[in-house]
């Protein structure tokens, strides 16, 4: 994998970078997580199913406190792993 800065000078790894930099930019340039009323409170548990590089993570600990995030990404077809910060 390799390193790249972000915008925000925070540091990521990826694998494919234009995929990486889209990504930062619907989610923290666009805000199209968040649209419809959708926000993210302190000490709430957040479910983000088909993690891909963390970054949804990353945003929702700058917009609140406190955060239980349980993250899945899909391994190979039929099989699922699950992490939980």
């Amino acid at each position: 994998m390799k390193a790249l800065i972000l915008p925000n000078g925070e540091k990521l790894y990826y694998i494919d970078k234009l995929s990486a930099l889209d990504m930062y930019e619907e989610i923290y340039l666009d805000d199209d997580y968040f649209q419809y009323g959708i926000d993210i409170k302190d000490n709430e548990l957040i479910f983000d199913v088909g993690a891909n590089i963390g970054l949804i993570f990353r945003y929702g600990s700058q917009k609140a406190q406190n955060l239980k995030i349980s993250f899945f990404k899909k391994k190979d077809i039929g099989d699922i792993e699950g992490y939980r910060i």
